[in-house]
């Protein structure tokens, strides 16, 4: 049903997942078979340099092919132009090619035994549920479930229903909602809006994209826990971060966990001199950009991420304790977080340069005509998602002659998350993070 599921648009696409499954497989295989580190290593290097080949092949070629006809442009105008590539981008390539990679590179480091069943195997490169925008989750994360006994039980099956009714309120009822007023307005942020008008738009999208992700997030998370899997949290109250190290730790967790454990370790993480750890952060941080698109916004801002990041650590700043007595810290770094967002929304340097032109040119006035009423509901919402633990501490205290009424209270709160759902619904649009 995962292949159907992912045949359903483009049918071909599926031998390319296949294939990348075969490879991996086969790489895993052999290194664990291998008795030779060289022969290790060699075919570690194949299973990455492959799946990285496939990945670079449909998400980079016109990029690097447009980035050399005007870098020789420069040189010789009448030299070549380069022409617009056919090539449609394999549904969630970026997502599966890193969750593949992650189970030779395990097995390679020891840290995992290589699957005997390809079938269990090619389930987890295709599973259904997270294949197309994540949560990116480690072989060693879900092959250990193969072999989990399943029934259907309410506790499960009542859990993975409100992660997934949740999950379709985040995306519909907010994100869409927001994305109206964002789309509207962003185009216009350069040239017809004032300061705060800037800064409210930014924020807005900042929710927009928040309520968007971790909507699919938690749509992923509700269905494979239905079928009886676990996928990993992505989010964990990003925007309450008090530094940038700890925001990295909270946005897109799965992402930023591979990219610590699968890169930034192999560039020599912390156990190298200080201008080599420096660099180590903004190359990771640059190849994240670029792992969202290709485009040089993407760049930019993994670019300003990493500076941020080199700042904190030069002037010890990554260790300030994250609670509501540095709330001034909490404040200057989603600023910080914020602004970044400017060019990941922006399509080219020029616009970029006129949203920051205009955030800073101190000009009060709020003239927007947005809806109140779904701007205080995403509001609230934020503020409850932010402060859950709290939320469910509260809940850890009822008395035990009340679970009785859990169930009750339990399907109260579905009900009122569906009429949220079919009145604030807003115009359909796909979900962000299927474009990466």
């Amino acid at each position: 049903m995962s292949l159907v599921f992912y045949a359903w648009e483009v049918p071909y696409f599926v031998f390319l997942l296949l294939f990348s499954a075969l490879v991996d497989y086969s790489c895993g295989w052999c290194i664990g078979v291998s008795k030779k580190p060289s022969h290790k290593k060699a075919f570690v290097v194949l299973s990455v340099f492959s799946n990285l080949s496939i990945l670079g092949y449909f998400k980079y070629s016109y990029f690097f092919i447009e980035q050399f006809s005007t870098l020789f442009k420069s040189f010789n105008d009448s030299l070549f132009e380069a022409e617009k590539l056919s090539i449609i981008l394999p549904i969630g390539i970026s997502f599966y090619t890193f969750q593949s990679m992650s189970y030779t590179i395990d097995i390679y480091r020891n840290k995992l035994k290589p699957e005997k069943n390809f079938l269990n195997f090619f389930l987890y490169i295709a599973f259904f549920p997270q294949l197309v925008a994540g949560p990116i989750v480690k072989a060693k994360e879900f092959l250990y479930q193969m072999s989990r006994n399943r029934s259907i039980q309410y506790r499960v099956w009542s859990h993975g229903f409100y992660l997934l009714i949740l999950g379709l309120f985040y995306k519909t009822s907010l994100a869409d909602n927001l994305a109206v007023v964002v789309d509207y307005n962003w185009s216009k942020l350069a040239t017809d809006r004032s300061s705060l008008e800037v800064l409210f738009i930014v924020s807005l999208f900042s929710m927009q994209i928040y309520f968007d992700f971790k909507g699919y997030s938690l749509i992923a998370r509700g269905l494979a826990y239905i079928l009886g899997f676990r996928l990993p949290r992505n989010f964990d109250s990003p925007y309450l971060a008090g530094t940038f190290s700890d925001f990295w730790k909270r946005w897109h967790i799965t992402l930023s966990s591979w990219l610590k454990e699968y890169l930034y370790f192999s560039l020599g993480g912390e156990r190298t001199t200080k201008f080599k750890v420096f660099r180590n952060i903004m190359i990771v941080m640059l190849l994240g950009g670029l792992w969202h698109g290709a485009s040089w916004m993407f760049v930019l801002w993994g670019a300003l991420h990493g500076f941020y990041l080199i700042f904190e650590r030069f002037f010890g700043l990554r260790n300030l304790k994250n609670s509501l007595s540095c709330f001034f810290y909490i404040l200057i770094v989603q600023f910080g977080v914020f602004l970044t967002w400017i060019p990941f929304r922006s399509e080219s340097i020029n616009q970029v340069g006129g949203i920051f032109n205009a955030l800073f040119k101190f000009d009060l006035s709020f003239n927007l005509n947005v809806n109140q009423l779904i701007i205080a509901l995403a509001a609230v919402v934020l503020l409850c998602d932010h402060f859950r633990k709290s939320l469910w501490s509260l809940h850890a205290k009822i008395p035990i002659q009340r679970v009785r009424y859990i169930p009750l209270l339990q399907g109260l709160g579905f009900g009122v998350l569906l009429i949220l759902i079919f009145s604030f619904h807003g115009g359909k649009s796909d979900f962000i993070y299927f474009k990466f």
